[in-house]
């Protein structure tokens, strides 16, 4: 099995703690970014193979913009995180109906089931 470089954007400590457990425990590399312009730091120093990347940021607001940019401009798949509802992401501006979600909480096997999607 190929192991992947994860850039994680969670502002909820417990879940980025449950993030990083899974994610590590599969034998991944985890990047944490704590705002917007770590995010595109560690892009452009390691170029990780996709992002997770939470829907509602606090400081930032809409995640959906955010994965947009990663995916124009790193050429890098994203999973947006969420405790939102399925239409607040339709209504966010930079909806993009191929967007994989994963919606919180979520168990081990939902994250897992994800991850392996995007490793296909």
């Amino acid at each position: 099995m190929k192991y992947h470089t994860i850039l994680l954007y969670e502002d909820e400590p417990v879940v980025t703690l449950h993030l990083q457990h899974e994610l590590e425990a599969g034998g991944h590399k985890v990047l944490f970014a704590s705002d917007r312009q770590e995010v595109m730091s560690l892009c452009m120093k390691y170029l990780p193979e996709f992002a997770i990347v939470n829907f509602r940021e606090t400081c930032s607001g809409d995640g959906m913009e955010l994965a947009k940019t990663l995916r124009v401009r790193f050429f890098m798949r994203v999973l947006l995180i969420t405790g939102a509802r399925p239409q607040d992401l339709e209504e966010s501006p930079d909806h993009y109906a191929g967007q994989l979600v994963l919606h919180k909480p979520c168990t081990t096997l939902q994250l897992r089931q994800a991850i392996a999607g995007f490793l296909s």
